[in-house]
């Protein structure tokens, strides 16, 4: 394979149009429709037994055969799987443009009004692969191509899955460290939110022209990307608070924190181009094994006190002190006018109540009446009160006798 050859299964070669850690790309036609395509031969390392090359080539046409059936703008289409001289290959839609890693080589960082369209194909793209099931695992730059109307296309699903694969051992088709997530570093399993951390990436390199995680290493990369927050941007660049909220989305440690979705990250991304979304709350970036706290509309954290914010408070805050502290003095008012009615109460229970004699009631019609004997009248009802005790009645007044008359003879 060190000459380029003039075919591959059926296909005219015209140039070598790329070469990657996958293998080589050339541009060639179809002799049946007379159609310019792209030919990807994956290479595979020598040290693999015949065994294991035969797996290899049975994943390569399941994962192509999956990939074949996206059907997306934003997507480079598959039309056709071989092997050629015991390699197999890949023809799919070849893009007139460049890769992205090339584009940024040549014109440096992108304003924001181009990495933006950019990153909205790719969302798009996707939401519409995961929908399906695909996730890709290599987004970076070189799987990019953009052509001179700016339209974006994602290209290598089917392939990026074998990279992941155990049968690789020599390294030569590793994905890119750079742009892996932190699950997919730890060899966890992935979904398509993996692919929105590695596409965070991206961004970041997009406007800023430099990489959010550092390493003299690949290991020293990894514990970057595991453990380390993302790089400051550049202070001598003006970046909008809209891009700031989509980095730090996009880049958060914890899926959980991530855009949930493509199609999350597209209204997104629409709302910092209309000027809606210009800065939002953003989930903490946290490492791998701490609670990381999502806002959702269905369950609300309870508040975290904390230190009182110096300088004028806001006026709602004033008009809520005073509503307070208005409240607060009623309540003291009304506890003691309720002190001073309980008093009074009390006190008038201790008085001793002065006994009115009630006058008798007249004798009943047709009741004789003896003469020289007083009238009895009933004792006057006693009334008793908790702190007074009761009184015995009166003895009766003993009546003089009467005078004796003198007797005449």
């Amino acid at each position: 394979m060190a000459d380029q050859p003039k075919t591959i299964g059926r296909y005219e070669v015209i140039e070598l149009a790329g070469r990657g850690a996958m293998g080589m790309v050339y541009r060639a036609r179809d002799p049946l429709i007379g159609r310019i395509v792209a030919i990807k031969v994956v290479a595979l390392s020598p040290l693999l037994g015949e065994e294991e090359k035969r797996e290899f080539r049975e994943r390569f046409f399941r994962e192509a055969q999956a990939a074949g059936g996206l059907h997306h703008p934003s997507i480079v289409t598959i039309y056709d799987v071989g092997e050629w001289d015991g390699v197999p290959y890949m023809a799919q839609e070849f893009v007139e443009g460049t890769s992205l890693s090339r584009l940024l080589k040549d014109s440096g960082p992108l304003p924001q009004e181009r990495a933006l369209p950019i990153l909205r194909q790719m969302a798009d793209a996707l939401h519409y692969a995961h929908g399906l099931g695909v996730v890709h695992r290599d987004i970076k730059p070189d799987n990019i191509l953009v052509d001179e109307k700016g339209r974006a296309v994602l290209t290598d699903f089917g392939v990026a899955r074998l990279a992941a694969s155990d049968l690789t051992r020599t390294g030569e088709v590793l994905g890119t460290p750079h742009f892996m997530s932190p699950e997919q570093v730890m060899g966890q399993e992935v979904d398509g939110r993996s692919d929105l951390f590695s596409l965070g990436v991206v961004l970041y390199l997009m406007i800023s022209g430099q990489r959010p995680f550092h390493g003299e290493t690949i290991s020293s990369v990894c514990y970057q990307i595991v453990h380390a927050p993302p790089k400051p941007l550049p202070e001598e660049t003006s970046f909008s608070p809209g891009i700031r909220f989509l980095l730090d989305r996009l880049l958060a440690k914890d899926p959980a924190g991530r855009f949930q979705s493509g199609g999350e990250l597209a209204e997104a991304i629409d709302g910092v181009l209309s000027g809606t979304v210009s800065a939002e709350p953003s989930p903490p970036v946290t490492p791998p094994g701490e609670p990381v706290r999502v806002a959702t509309t269905a369950r609300v954290s309870p508040p975290v006190p904390g230190p009182a914010p110096s300088g004028p408070a806001p006026a709602k805050r004033r008009r809520g002190l005073m509503v307070g502290l208005t409240v607060a003095l009623a309540a003291l008012v009304g506890v003691c006018l309720l002190g001073f009615v309980v008093v009074g109460r009390l006190g008038k229970g201790v008085a001793k109540p002065v006994p009115v004699e009630d006058p008798a009631p007249p004798p009943p019609e047709g009741s004789p009446v003896l003469r020289g004997e007083p009238e009895r009248q009933a004792a006057p009802a006693e009334v008793r009160t908790p702190e007074a005790p009761a009184r015995k009645p009166a003895a009766p007044r003993a009546e003089p006798p009467p005078e004796a008359k003198p007797h005449k003879d």
